[in-house]
């Protein structure tokens, strides 16, 4: 269902279908499925877990049940899941990712990269699937040279950008990101074309991010007119968030946060609670800051794949333990900040370039940690 509304009536039907049948399988994996998409994922796990009692081998069924772990940020659990669907099923590409996802939170990058060397080999499908997943832990690493290979890998097997399908205009946008974090150019106008007339979010989110990283203002605010103009509350919800990105871009908090609250009325997103995290600390509101960092961090399982697409979106989550940090020390809590930096700069390769790690390394240096890299 593409709106809140339809979701919400399928949950109802779906309701009423497994109160007469309870052992009905569509019924209850498509009410687990409809509570995802709501972002209820407890109330999925609940009725996951009661499929998988009546039908544990299913790989669908269990490979599921591992995403819904890894979204609701019980990263382990949803590994151990992983492990156990890839058992019924190795060509289960999907499973992969909550196991990279576990990997990098305990801050194994080899196991995650591992992870998804497997993922590429698992099925004839996966390979873009796998290579956008290497490239989005590269960006997150600090290594976007890394990862624009990876993309322009991708793109090279796709033809030309007017040629290509869903997964390579994801990749051109990503590839756009890339460039911006590595300092080079790349052209407004075809990032715009790779768009072509799509409406995803998963696709428009990450052009504008570059866009806007880029200060082609203009070309961001036009993917989030072409989002503001749908029907569904997130898409909605996500152009506000573009406009919020603008909006500190040309150093206008205020109106950041009056975009964050618009996008927060729409839907409650990962990434409109880190967009008004930051609205509010560059307005010189820290507490409040805090507060929408810590619900980051709290539901960090959304923001690992925040289109709910099964695809990492590590990337977007780069900055968390920054801004974290700078609210806690703007409300005195040096300590805590302290060990927010610190955690911070352990994401980085020991190459990885970005300004933000700079002024990490800085705070640290200043109060006399020794800083560790892996």
């Amino acid at each position: 269902a593409s709106s809140s509304g339809n979701v919400d009536k399928a949950i109802e039907n779906y309701l009423t279908l497994i109160e007469r049948f309870p052992a009905d399988n569509a019924g209850l994996n498509n009410l687990a499925v409809s509570y995802f998409l709501k972002r209820r994922f407890d109330k999925a796990l609940e009725y996951s877990d009661q499929l998988l009692e009546i039908f544990p081998n299913r790989p669908l069924y269990r490979g599921n049940h591992a995403l819904y772990l890894m979204y609701s940020g019980q990263f382990e659990a949803a590994a151990q899941e992983g492990q156990e669907t890839l058992e019924l099923d190795p060509s289960y590409h999907v499973a992969w990712l909550p196991i990279a996802v576990a990997a990098v939170r305990n801050g194994d990058y080899a196991a995650a990269a591992s992870a998804y060397g497997s993922m590429a080999d698992a099925s004839a499908d996966a390979g873009d699937i796998a290579r956008l997943a290497a490239a989005d832990l590269a960006l997150y690493r600090g290594l976007p040279a890394a990862a624009a290979a990876q993309l322009r890998e991708g793109l090279a097997r796709g033809g030309t950008v007017s040629e290509q399908g869903d997964f390579a205009r994801r990749m051109a946008a990503w590839q756009a990101v890339a460039d911006v974090d590595r300092g080079a150019a790349f052209d407004v106008e075809q990032l715009l074309t790779a768009t072509g007339e799509r409406r995803q979010p998963a696709l428009l989110v990450p052009a504008a991010w570059a866009l806007v990283g880029a200060d082609a203002h203009e070309a961001a605010e036009s993917l989030a007119q072409r989002l503001a103009q749908q029907p569904a509350p997130e898409s909605r919800a996500y152009g506000s968030v573009i406009r919020g990105w603008i909006a500190l871009a040309t150093d206008t908090p205020l109106a950041a946060i009056d975009h964050g609250r618009e996008a927060l009325r729409l839907a409650d997103l990962w990434l409109v609670r880190d967009l008004l995290g930051r609205a509010y600390l560059a307005a010189g509101s820290p507490v409040e800051a805090m507060s929408e960092f810590d619900v980051c961090a709290e539901r960090l399982g959304e923001g690992i794949a925040a289109f709910l697409d099964d695809l990492p979106t590590l990337r977007l989550t780069q900055e968390l333990e920054y801004w974290r940090a700078q609210a806690r020390q703007g409300a005195g809590l040096t300590d805590e900040a302290r060990r927010g930096y610190a955690a911070f700069v352990a994401q980085f390769a020991p190459d990885a370039e970005h300004p933000l790690l700079r002024l990490a390394q800085t705070q640290l240096d200043e109060a006399g940690t020794d800083l560790q890299q892996d």
